[in-house]
Parts: structure tokens; C-alpha cells; sequence
């Protein structure tokens, strides 16, 4: 898990400080009762799958609790059906360049053959 995220789910590494700083946003945000500014960073937080849960006990009014979510089963899908396309028209290199896509979004792939029909068959995974 990544520092300062409490999801099960590590943000892939160049995410990480590109969300901490709109983190940071979105604290200098509420301590200026700047809330139009506020909700601006929870959704470019939630742009990227991260969820963001404002803790209202007590003392602990004022406190954000952020979760990575991974990313969204479509965008993967998406991708990979670009890189099986990509695959079929042998541009390997552009397969290749989607497959480190996924990578960087903390995805592993999973190529393997159909028993039944022989057909390539890729699943993926977010990687823990």
C-alpha cells in the first residue's frame, strides 16, 4: 500500500505523487473555506479512481480519508481489446506500448490459449 492511501489497492507509482499533491490541494482547500475548490480536487481525485470520504466524528471533522479504487474494469477492457487488435495486425510494437500502458496502471496480464478453441485469451489483474 502506498503511504497516506488506505485502499487495499497501491496506486501504480507515478500516480502517487500526482495524488498526494491534489491531497495536499484539497486539505489547503477546506482550511481556507475554499469549498467550490475543494470539490474540484475530490473529482480530479475521482478521475482517478480514487474515492474521497470526508470523516465527520468528533475531532476528526475535517479529515479526508482517500481509497484507490484501481482502475476501471472498461478503460482496461478497452486496452485490451486495442492490443489484441494491435496484435492481430502484427503491430507489435503498438501491443507492446499498450501492454506497459496496463503496467504502469498496476495491471498484469495473463495470455493464454483457449482449451476449448485455441483462440488467445487474455485476462488481467491489478497487481498488489
Amino acid at each position: 500500500m502506498a503511504p497516506g492511501f488506505t485502499s487495499d489497492v497501491s496506486p501504480p507509482p507515478e500516480l502517487v505523487e500526482h495524488a498526494s499533491s491534489l491531497i495536499s490541494d484539497l486539505y489547503a482547500h477546506y482550511a481556507n473555506n475554499d469549498f467550490g475548490a475543494l470539490e474540484g480536487k475530490k473529482k480530479q481525485l475521482e478521475d482517478l479512481n480514487f474515492t474521497v470520504r470526508q470523516l465527520q466524528d468528533g475531532y476528526l471533522r475535517g479529515i479526508f480519508q482517500v481509497d484507490y479504487q484501481g482502475p476501471s474494469s472498461r478503460s482496461v477492457d478497452d486496452l485490451i481489446a486495442a492490443r489484441n487488435a494491435a496484435r492481430a495486425a502484427k503491430d507489435f510494437k503498438e501491443a507492446d506500448r499498450i501492454r506497459d500502458e496496463l503496467a504502469a496502471m498496476g495491471i498484469t496480464l495473463k495470455d493464454a490459449k483457449d482449451p476449448k478453441t485455441g483462440e488467445l485469451v487474455t485476462t488481467w489483474e491489478v497487481a498488489r
